[in-house]
């Protein structure tokens, strides 16, 4: 289970991390997780809404620092110094399976590197589980 981290942000700090992503997108130096064994929820957006690397930076460039809501650590051996940050967006997405368009609210969960070289893993890119509290961050 994820942690929320007590840190505070400011919204410009927010603006200044999601530019850092989008020059990962635009550099072609990110990727998302796709593990079927731990990331099944992942796996089965990419298969319900066909989503290709255009869809994907699409999706990722859309994000807003109002659409942030809390940073987590990362909770992986080796990697405990890692700060994630969690987002929730909402979009339209063609189901492949229905033919018909969704509205989808997205919840997406990323960890930039900065060092040794900027890189961008998106952890968690699927439908949000509206069962679970989610708020947008209060700046």
């Amino acid at each position: 289970m994820d942690d929320i981290t007590q840190q505070k942000h400011t919204k410009e700090e927010i603006q200044r991390y999601l530019k850092s992503t989008f020059t990962c997108i635009k550099a072609k130096l990110y990727t998302v997780s796709k593990d079927p064994t731990t990331r099944a929820d992942n796996v089965s957006f990419a298969r319900i809404y066909d989503m290709n690397k255009e869809e994907y930076e699409e999706l990722f460039l859309s994000l807003t620092a109002d659409n942030f809501s809390h940073s987590v650590q990362n909770w992986k051996p080796g990697f405990e110094h890692e700060l994630l940050y969690v987002f929730r967006v909402d979009t339209m997405l063609l189901n492949v399976i229905t033919s018909e368009y969704d509205d989808v609210t997205v919840y997406i969960k990323i960890n930039l590197l900065e060092t040794p070289k900027m890189y961008c893993t998106y952890i968690s890119c699927h439908e949000a589980d509206e069962s679970k509290p989610f708020d947008y961050y209060q700046y």
